[in-house]
């Protein structure tokens, strides 16, 4: 049921939910409870640059392992994108 989340290569990581969550808090924090205007924006800041540090590294990271497994992947979808000839 959850298969996009879990596994080797999941299609929602943990990082990018994460990246998410700080982003949406910090974001509301910021606007709803500071009344200061520079704290406002430095909080906004920093929230949006930590939340794409977070992307950033989580796709370097997926990168990097779809670059260790491709060896291991690539003959099984080759053998599986093969056309089947004969009768």
């Amino acid at each position: 049921m959850l298969s996009f989340i879990t596994g080797k290569l999941p299609d929602i990581t943990p990082a990018q939910v994460m990246a998410v969550i700080i982003f949406a808090v910090t974001q509301a924090v910021a606007w709803g409870w500071m009344s200061d205007a520079t704290s406002q924006k430095i909080l906004a800041i920093c929230g949006t640059v930590v939340a794409a540090v977070l992307k950033v590294v989580d796709a370097y990271l997926r990168s990097s392992r779809v670059k260790a497994l491709a060896p291991h992947i690539g003959p099984q979808m080759a053998a599986q994108m093969t056309p089947k000839v004969g009768p």
